[in-house]
């Protein structure tokens, strides 16, 4: 995702983190929240420091020199092979989960 321009956010990664486990039948989190603690995402980045977090940034001159037709549209055509592959297309109400 994080490729195509969706990168991950800190709670989808608890989240994810906390389905995991709840497949799994290991009981770590707790229920009640739903999602992984912020001591275990704290952890989690120590473990792999390899990843990192990072806040949006303006748009730089640069980027926008760079920003066209031809790349917007690749974009939209990434976007829509997205929707496609997940099963998405036709189903709007999945789309802003």
């Amino acid at each position: 995702m994080a490729q195509r321009g969706f990168p991950l956010t800190k709670r989808h990664v608890q989240q994810l983190a906390f389905e995991y486990a709840a497949q799994n039948k290991i009981s770590c989190f707790s229920q009640k929240a739903g999602h992984a603690g912020y001591y275990w995402f704290q952890n989690f980045l120590k473990r792999n420091p390899d990843l990192g977090v990072h806040k949006p940034e303006m748009l730089s001159a640069a980027r926008a020199a760079g920003l066209n037709k031809e790349v917007v549209s690749q974009w939209f055509e990434q976007y829509e092979n997205l929707l496609v592959q997940l099963g998405l297309v036709g189903i709007p109400s999945h789309l802003w989960i």
